[in-house]
């Protein structure tokens, strides 16, 4: 506890986003520890989003800057495996958001980013643009990868209703974003996937893809109506 409050002064003195945290996880009902992360950058495709993952497993993604509020409880929560919760609740180590910002001058601005541990009346946090903290940066990529994922989702929804013509190369940069590990837990936007893979408007080659990338991530196809 003593640890917790002390990295808490250092962040409303230090952090670029110092604000005094909820008492909870900004879930509500949620049960047992969260790891929030949150990420602002005006120049990316998409500017803010928030990611929380509970102790559970159940993780909810939303965009913009406003709170987890009745328009977000109403979509669909997301899954993470074994591996990626590991890697996300490594934020309750001690120590792991120590030296957050990296003291390298010159760094090219990649975004704010926010990572933050909640755990009963327990809080630790920081935020940053780039860090040389290795535990912190893995943390930060398997939420962004969660992120490419859902956002993916997205495009793939938006573009097979108004741009069918873009779809093969929509996923042909999510094949590879998923074989190099920048996108992760597919199985999330699995009705988007089996949506393509049923749908006779779009390619033969788009359809075999979405087929594809559902039943690497284990999610079986469902027979088309």
């Amino acid at each position: 506890m003593k640890t917790a409050l002390l990295l808490f002064g250092f962040l409303l003195q230090a952090s670029v986003a110092a604000a005094t945290p909820p008492a909870v996880c900004p879930v509500p009902g949620k049960v047992g520890d969260c790891v929030i992360f949150s990420f602002d950058w005006s120049k990316a495709a998409v500017p803010k989003y928030t990611i929380v993952v509970q102790e559970d497993r159940i993780a909810h993604y939303w965009e913009g800057d406003g709170p987890y509020d009745e328009a977000q409880r109403a979509k669909p929560s997301l899954t993470v495996n074994d591996s990626t919760f590991k890697r996300i609740f490594a934020a309750r180590e001690p120590g792991i958001f120590q030296d957050c910002e990296s003291k390298a001058r010159n760094i090219a601005q990649t975004g704010e980013k926010t990572v933050q541990w909640y755990d009963g009346d327990q809080y630790a946090g920081c935020t940053f643009n780039y860090s040389d903290n290795a535990r912190l940066k893995e943390i930060v990529a398997t939420f962004m990868a969660i992120a490419q994922t859902i956002q993916f989702g997205d495009k793939l929804k938006h573009e097979q209703r108004f741009d069918r013509l873009s779809l093969d190369a929509e996923m042909d940069a999510l094949v590879e974003e998923v074989k190099d590990g920048r996108a992760i837990e597919v199985q999330n936007i699995a009705p988007v996937l089996q949506s393509l893979a049923d749908d006779d408007r779009v390619m033969e080659r788009v359809k075999r893809k979405a087929a594809r990338l559902m039943a690497d991530a284990g999610v079986a196809a469902q027979a088309s109506q």
